[in-house]
């Protein structure tokens, strides 16, 4: 769903105002850039760094987005293939898609220089779990004490755990999930491959409706998403995703 336009503008609303706490630093890396909005984001504000992934589709629409700020390179590449060191690492839906994920969170804590800041985003509360999980190529859910406790044994210090999702996307996502049947066309795909899929895919397209949706009041998914993030940013029990910033201990 974070492919739905209303709820990618609230996860970087909730990004900036994060960010307020816990300022990104240059250079900053974006491991599993996908199509590059979190980059592209950060570097209409002045910020420089690299965006890495695994999908030459998702690498190609990146650097499309990206052609009018060379001082952010996108390459196709796979963290653990990264050696260079950076201020800030950004990890936006990763973790869930990775069969062994600390040793992710431990690469990403290798590249970052003393103090540095990781900010990510992932799937809250296993008992969310829906049908979109497995297209989208999720193999985890996690509870909030492990998160933070894969956190700090990849050497990382929780510092603020927002839901992003409580009420009114996690409403549409219960709604559409038990109206919806699930896609037969990926039926016979891997995890691989639908996480390949998975940044540019939208697991709930009703042709004309969702487009619809996504594009039409905008000044009233303003209002939403303000409200919501005042009256429900910490309801991490109850929503379906979380954005996270974490600092590297000594």
């Amino acid at each position: 769903m974070a492919n739905f336009v209303p709820l990618k503008n609230h996860i970087l609303y909730c990004m900036d105002r994060l960010l307020e706490d816990h300022p990104v630093a240059s250079p900053f890396l974006d491991a599993g850039c996908g199509i590059g909005d979190v980059s592209l984001h950060l570097a209409k504000k002045g910020l420089a760094g690299k965006a890495i992934d695994l999908s030459e589709t998702a690498c190609r629409r990146a650097r499309s987005s990206l052609l009018s700020y060379p001082d952010v390179k996108v390459e196709r590449k796979s963290l653990f293939d990264e050696h260079a060191v950076y201020r800030t690492v950004l990890m936006f839906d990763v973790l869930e898609h990775l069969k062994n994920d600390l040793p992710a969170l431990q690469k990403a804590n290798s590249l970052l220089d003393r103090g540095g800041m990781l900010i990510l985003s992932i799937p809250g509360n296993p008992r969310e779990w829906r049908w979109d999980d497995d297209f989208y190529g999720h193999l985890h859910r996690y509870s909030l004490d492990e998160m933070r406790g894969k956190l700090q044994e990849a050497g990382f210090s929780l510092m603020t755990v927002w839901d992003i999702t409580f009420p009114w996307f996690w409403a549409m996502r219960r709604t559409y999930t038990l109206i919806l049947r699930p896609s037969s066309a990926r039926s016979g795909l891997s995890a691989e491959e639908r996480t390949t899929l998975s940044s540019y895919s939208n697991a709930w397209q009703i042709p004309v409706f969702s487009d619809w949706l996504s594009s039409s009041g905008g000044r009233i998914w303003n209002l939403l998403s303000k409200v919501q993030f005042v009256c429900f940013r910490h309801c991490v029990r109850y929503g379906f995703e979380w954005i996270a910033a974490a600092r590297k201990t000594a």
